[in-house]
């Protein structure tokens, strides 16, 4: 089973701070794709899903372009949009190991659709 992640910014309350007064700590979950599902590895990713949280709820999401990207590429990527936690099927120890050194969690090992997947971990992180 999983774990729910903690809704609580890498960053800690910097230039995310003002989101708490408004009912929560802003923070941003990247899910790399394949279609409307979780892609079965971070680097054949064409796209990911990058989802804005406050308070513990969905507030917005876009998609992101990965197509063409090196692994590096793709990590720069993730770190410039501010992301917090990253959910993935497969990931490579590289990219793994990178993004932790750069306080971003790392979720692997998911699978199934995408959103469905966000809201059972914020369902079972609010009960």
């Amino acid at each position: 089973m999983f774990e729910p992640f903690a809704v609580e910014s890498r960053s800690g309350l910097t230039d995310r701070q003002h989101g708490a007064a408004a009912g929560g700590v802003l923070m941003k979950v990247a899910i790399p794709l394949f279609k409307d599902r979780v892609s079965p590895h971070f680097s054949t990713a064409l796209e990911a899903l990058l989802v804005q949280i406050e308070g513990g709820k969905v507030c917005c999401t876009w998609k992101i372009d990965l197509d063409g990207l090196s692994p590096m590429e793709r990590r720069l990527k993730f770190l410039s949009l501010g992301v917090d936690v990253l959910f993935c099927g497969g990931i490579d120890g590289t990219s793994r190991s990178w993004f932790e050194k750069q306080g971003l969690r790392v979720e692997d090992n998911r699978m199934g659709n995408a959103m469905e997947l966000l809201h059972l971990h914020l369902s079972a992180k609010n009960t």
